[in-house]
């Protein structure tokens, strides 16, 4: 499959299946904006300070019960501002990539067969095989233009931009099962999303902490699968800026 280099930094960003759906012309925000509009604008604003309460308002999670994908994108987005850090790994369609993120202040460091990826400060740093250098997406090197990509939709990454991509998808909490030592409820779920039949399967705590999540989805007759696994969770990581 084809990629262009904005649909190659969304996915080494993990930004799901969105990156080959949307064929790497949209915005991650763009999905998170509609989740927004079907909670009724629940989001908070950029200005607002996290509310440590915000998980005892989200609905409890029961087998068999119907779940709101935008109320998961809100709920995990909750989740998610509370920790410290953040650890995962994700195969997309037979290509791994790592990741550590910080939340605050935010920060990311991403390993993968392109190359790697530093943001600090607000500054993204790349590297393929020579030496670092700061993150150009308009580079005529394709990877470099990819990996910076990556680094400036730096909030793709964050579990609740997955719930978030689901939009079109009607999911259910279908069992139970451990990840890192916790018990997280199976959410699964089929449905359209940019024209791509996608199913998917997340693993998410009690108090909404997206700790994995499968998908698979049949995009212009190529079939990608995408596996997303959370190494660890609340554990600040170790990230500085390279040079």
């Amino acid at each position: 499959m084809r990629v262009t280099r904005a649909g190659a930094g969304l996915a080494l960003a993990s930004a799901l299946l969105l990156a080959g759906c949307a064929q790497g012309g949209d915005d991650p925000a763009d999905e998170t904006s509609a989740a927004d509009e079907q909670s009724g604008g629940a989001e908070e604003s950029a200005e607002d300070e996290p509310d440590d309460d915000a998980a005892s308002d989200c609905p409890e999670l029961a087998v068999g019960e119907a779940v709101d994908v935008a109320v998961l994108a809100q709920c995990a987005a909750d989740a998610t501002a509370q920790v410290a850090g953040y650890a995962a790994e994700t195969d997309l369609g037979g290509s791994a990539s790592q990741v550590r993120v910080n939340t605050d202040p935010q920060a990311l460091h991403m390993t993968s067969a392109m190359g790697e990826v530093v943001v600090v400060d607000g500054v993204t740093y790349v590297r393929t095989t020579g030496e670092w250098q700061e993150g150009d997406p308009e580079s005529s090197d394709p990877l470099i233009a990819g990996l910076s990509a990556a680094g400036e939709n730096i909030d793709s990454l964050d579990p609740a931009a997955q719930a978030a991509a689901m939009t079109g998808v009607e999911l259910t909490v279908t069992g139970t099962d451990t990840r890192l030592d916790q018990e997280v409820f199976v959410i699964s779920g089929e449905g359209e999303v940019e024209g791509a039949a996608v199913s998917t399967v997340m693993y998410v705590t009690a108090d909404y902490a997206v700790l994995g999540n499968e998908s698979s989805a049949d995009v212009s007759g190529t079939t990608i699968d995408t596996v997303i696994t959370v190494t660890a969770w609340d554990e600040a990581q170790d990230i500085s800026a390279p040079m």
